[in-house]
């Protein structure tokens, strides 16, 4: 018994100690034209249904070259496996050649292996190399042959016996201790709470479903004569709550966006409706905070909708809070940080001085800065106001303006708790930090969350790139401050960028899209679509 537990021992070590992981690839290209459809990235997609292959109408593909470009995630690379096309014999690689540059020497490239030669059929053929590749840049393969002189490729895949480092943040901040001193959402019940006018499908329950892609609509064949359309929100009666937010519609589309409502409340002991609040929203896409008089303890929240743009009421969100009384002392940190949004540190601040902090989360910061580790760049930064979206669309008679100005580069993970200081923020401008999943593409997730000036405790609950969300029509409106100290750092291409820089915003693997900014334009685009355009600048 002892044996044979030894021996299942043994096998387990030995196949732990020959364990491959498969690497990551950023990103790919080839050196002859792709058919379209078919392009270099397909041979890396994880679909052996897909592939890559030279443009149909070449006279030749031949030599052909796949340049796979890694992350500095990647330690080492010891195997590689061509795979083939599934079926078919056009493009077939039956003589290859690889080559290979490093993280320290990107733009040098040493030989691999030799020539090798394949027969020319659908089984994968595997390459060990003979010496490991560490810290792999780009990894070459030139193709020498192909049948019938097309080049073509189902998936090319990278193998090591380390496995990748993880994507983390350059400033792992701990955030747990600020679980004590958020606001208290307060949720609705769906029994009891009504809509005067309702489309069928998109009830009142859908604004407090917790997703701004759903939304409460009146019938779509309301009239002015239709209004005011009663929103009546209810709840256990037992709960205090001090403000409430109203998230219009986010889709772009204007029907519905609130103008004046007028807002009301009853209680367990106290049925007639009681007055709180008279605001007018502006018909605009602007997410409203109402904050109340003082406390309230309701059985039912009465929203009277008084007029909604081209007579319509839609609401994506509408959400109820309750100010937590506990609130974190920053005060007590005036003799470490220079400034009100905590991201620099007095210059007489000693490493014993870190050392006394008694806020994990505190303590992280001061030492990040203090090791000059914390990305600054990207995670404080001053933004400006831009005109509203309502008044571009009526100025330049057009459907729909830009929604996402201000990147901020950072990308955010979903249930996390983000810290972000703001300051200048004034109360007649409301700014937010907007989260959209691009990677998504149809269905795009977003929210936005409400800064104000001082410590913004945020729980992120969508992925996705950040932006500042600030508009106004206002042409005074002071530029705001932010120190985010959350998500991870993805980058922003701007003019000027450095080719090393945009090299390494390209390949850290952080997000699969990049925020560009240009002189009149602004782009959220796949890494993989601007990858050709850094290897033409590379190689100039």
């Amino acid at each position: 018994m002892r044996r044979k537990n030894f021996i299942l021992l043994l096998l387990l070590c030995l196949q732990m100690g020959f364990a491959q992981y498969k690497m990551p690839v950023a990103f790919v290209s080839s050196l002859q034209p792709a058919q379209p459809g078919q392009e270099a990235g397909m041979c890396n997609d994880n679909n052996a249904n897909t592939l890559y292959h030279s443009r149909y109408n070449l006279t030749t593909a031949m030599p052909d070259q796949l340049s796979f470009n890694f992350s500095n995630r990647v330690k080492s690379v010891n195997r590689l496996v061509y795979k083939p096309r599934l079926a078919g014999p056009n493009g077939i690689w039956t003589s290859v050649k690889i080559s290979y540059s490093t993280q320290t020497n990107p733009n040098v490239f040493v030989d691999a292996t030799g020539i090798i030669t394949w027969a020319a059929n659908n089984t994968a053929k595997t390459i060990d190399l003979p010496t490991v590749i560490i810290k792999p840049a780009v990894i070459k393969v030139d193709v020498l042959s192909a049948q019938n002189n097309f080049s073509s490729c189902a998936e090319m895949e990278f193998y090591s016996d380390e496995q990748v480092d993880p994507i983390q943040s350059e400033c792992v901040l701990p955030a747990n201790e600020f679980a004590a001193y958020t606001d208290i959402p307060v949720l609705p019940q769906v029994s009891g709470s009504s809509a005067s006018s309702i489309q069928a499908g998109e009830g009142i329950e859908k604004s407090f479903d917790g997703n701004i892609n759903t939304l409460y609509h009146c019938d779509w064949n309301a009239t002015a004569a239709t209004f005011p359309i009663s929103l009546v929100y209810r709840f256990d009666g037992q709960t205090a709550m001090n403000y409430l937010r109203y998230t219009p519609r986010q889709d772009g589309g204007p029907n519905g966006l609130f103008g004046n409502v007028k807002i009301s409340y009853n209680t367990v002991s106290n049925p007639n409706y009681i007055d709180l609040s008279i605001q007018n929203f502006g018909q605009t896409n602007t997410i409203k905070t109402v904050v109340f008089p003082s406390a309230i303890t309701p059985l039912n929240i009465k929203i009277e909708v008084l007029d909604g743009k081209n007579n319509f009421a839609s609401c994506a969100e509408m959400e109820f809070f309750r100010t937590n009384p506990n609130s974190f002392d920053l005060s007590a940190y005036s003799n470490i940080f220079n400034d009100t949004i905590l991201s620099t540190l007095k210059p007489s601040v000693s490493q014993q001085d870190i050392n006394a902090i008694s806020s994990p989360f505190i303590k992280g910061l001061a030492q990040c800065l203090f090791n000059n580790t914390y990305h600054k760049k990207y995670r404080v930064q001053t933004f400006s106001a831009y005109k509203t979206i309502e008044s571009i669309n009526t100025q330049y008679k057009i459907g729909n303006y830009n929604n996402y100005e201000n990147p901020t580069g950072i990308v955010f993970q979903t249930n996390t708790t983000a810290i972000v200081f703001a300051k200048d923020i004034t109360a007649a401008h409301k700014v937010y930090l907007k989260i959209r999943d691009f990677a998504t593409e149809g269905s795009s997730p977003e929210k936005s969350y409400e800064l104000k000036n001082g410590l913004n405790i945020l729980n992120i609950t969508n992925a996705g790139l950040g932006y500042i969300s600030y508009y106004t029509d206002d042409t005074n409106a002071a530029p705001i401050s932010v120190n985010i100290t959350a998500g991870i750092v993805n980058g922003i291409y701007k003019k000027g960028t450095a080719s090393a820089e945009w090299t390494a915003m390209l390949t850290n693997d952080v997000y699969p899209k990049i925020d560009i900014e240009g002189y009149y334009t602004k782009l959220v685009i796949n890494k993989s679509a601007v990858s050709n355009f850094l290897l033409q600048i590379l190689s100039r």
